[in-house]
């Protein structure tokens, strides 16, 4: 159980109190932020920190705690992929708290790994890698590529 992340669909803008109703009964959670850059105008922008998933919430806890979770208001539901309850690994997570630590900075943008996606980014060991002009998180459990502008930290 240690290392399995299970994930629970949260009320769209709501993430936040649900974190916190996790926080409150002890329950390990992972809401991803990254920064998100809105322009204002004549070079003008504003960072605001956005939820990079939304209505994610990742939660490491027993089968026996979802149901008090799932009880919260701000819950939805435990989210499912083919059936199964929808997981994420440990190393997955830590690699994600890594990758937007150092790239904080960045707008990072989402795209479902697919059967388009090149073999190498698919099939890749590691979770980070890079390219000349983006740096790449593969989230093999959840199906997506997060992507970063190198140097724009």
């Amino acid at each position: 159980m240690a290392n399995i992340w299970y994930i629970l669909n949260a009320e769209k803008n709501k993430e936040l109190a649900s974190k916190a109703f996790c926080n409150k009964h002890e329950v390990a959670c992972y809401l991803p932020m990254a920064l998100k850059k809105t322009s204002l105008g004549f070079k003008m922008f504003m960072e605001k920190r956005k939820v990079l998933f939304p209505s994610f919430l990742f939660v490491r806890t027993s089968t026996s705690n979802l149901e008090i979770l799932i009880s919260s208001a701000n819950i939805k539901s435990l989210m499912y992929f083919s059936d199964e309850p929808a997981t994420i690994t440990g190393d997955e997570i830590e690699a994600m708290k890594i990758y937007l630590q150092k790239n904080q900075l960045v707008q990072a943008e989402k795209i479902p790994i697919t059967s388009n996606t090149p073999d190498l980014l698919q099939n890749t060991p590691d979770l980070i890698s890079k390219t000349q002009t983006h740096d790449l998180l593969t989230l093999h459990s959840i199906g997506y590529l997060l992507k970063a502008s190198v140097g724009s930290t």
